[in-house]
């Protein structure tokens, strides 16, 4: 088989959506993620999380949040050892489809898909302000990712 090109989304896919902090829960996500490189598979992160000084996300209180919000989640990769084809891109595909918004790749892992198994469970989350709250938040189900990926032939 072929090496091919995720698009991964973060919140909600790899880590638990928690708007207004981090969950610290394992989601499965990196044992999934791990095999895919391993299977020569090429990730890039697609996700809304950027650098950009509008983003809300990468302020709290109105104060500059540090890290910011991109940086939050390549740190999470970084602290795995899990290594980045790309961020919010894709190298190479404006050679192939112009200047379209639609990116090229292979296969996308996203909690937004139609279809995508998805687990919701209450978890902590540890607020930017320094507390810790249980919340109910949703992340993709890798144990059913995995087995879909090897239903396709992508692991």
């Amino acid at each position: 088989m072929r090496n091919m090109i995720g698009l991964i989304d973060f919140d909600g896919t790899v880590v638990y959506h928690i708007p207004e902090g981090v969950c610290p829960i394992d989601t499965g996500a990196e044992k999934v993620l791990k095999k895919l490189v391993e299977k020569g598979h090429k990730l890039v992160i697609w996700t809304c999380r950027n650098k950009s000084k509008t983003n809300p996300f990468n302020y709290i209180n109105g104060e500059p949040k540090v890290p910011d919000s991109l940086d939050e989640a390549l740190n999470w990769y970084k602290e795995r050892d899990i290594p980045l084809y790309a961020v919010n891109s894709v190298p190479g595909g404006e050679k192939y489809v112009g200047d379209s918004t639609k990116p090229l790749c292979d296969f996308v892992i996203d909690d937004l898909n139609v279809g995508t198994p998805l687990k919701v469970d209450v978890v902590p989350c540890h607020n930017y302000d320094g507390t810790t709250s249980l919340v109910r938040a949703h992340c993709v189900d890798w144990e059913k990712m995995e087995t879909l990926l090897k239903e396709r032939g992508i692991l």
